[in-house]
């Protein structure tokens, strides 16, 4: 059931196991199979994760204290944007 309402859409899980604070990201097809998967270092300093629109994936960043998004057709490779 938990994995009935993720499909089709996309999840963070902070890595507390380890001393550092990467968020690897996950995200599902229809079928609720494993579409893409990013590790996001914590170099980054992404603050929190939030579900964004269609098309992309909105962060708050503490690099430069703004939202920045990555577009969700390319989350594996595709570059971290600031919003404008």
């Amino acid at each position: 059931e938990i994995s009935a309402c993720l499909v089709g859409s996309e999840m963070c899980i902070r890595d507390r196991q380890s001393s550092s604070l990467d968020y690897t990201l996950y995200q599902l097809d229809r079928d609720g199979k494993l579409a893409a998967k990013r590790i996001i270092p914590d170099e980054e300093k992404i603050f929190s994760i939030m579900h964004g629109d269609s098309s992309r994936m909105f962060m708050f960043s503490f690099v430069n204290n703004k939202i920045v998004y990555i577009d969700k057709s390319n989350i594996e490779k595709g570059d971290i944007k600031e919003l404008r």
